[in-house]
């Protein structure tokens, strides 16, 4: 969580926040696995609140590694970005939870 001069400022840091997660190749996928991008969307939490959720899964080439996720909600309220990020192995944390856990946070920023 950062706390920002002006609504400005962190409203620009909001959104580029959001698109470094869309565009980032650091967490590329492993070579036998295969990633796509399961969940683009925006709430009405805060002054906005977007989740994004990265998911990877084996390729047919290594059916016995398991699937993965690496959820994110950004969220704007006011002068004050706060980023939550999870890593989930397996199946993971249901879409409809992780949007909880992401209205959750969003109802204690200052």
């Amino acid at each position: 969580m950062s706390r920002y001069k002006t609504p400005g400022a962190a409203k620009a840091a909001y959104g580029s926040i959001v698109k470094t997660i869309k565009s980032c190749k650091a967490a590329r996928p492993a070579p036998t696995h295969a990633r796509k991008l399961t969940e683009n969307r925006t709430l009405a939490v805060g002054d906005a609140t977007s989740i994004l959720r990265w998911y990877d899964y084996p390729l047919p080439s290594d059916p016995g590694s398991e699937d993965g996720g690496f959820p994110y909600a950004v969220t704007l309220k006011g002068s004050v970005v706060s980023v939550i990020a999870f890593r989930e192995m397996g199946k993971g944390v249901k879409p409809a939870n992780f949007e909880k856990f992401a209205r959750l946070a969003a109802a204690h920023l200052p």
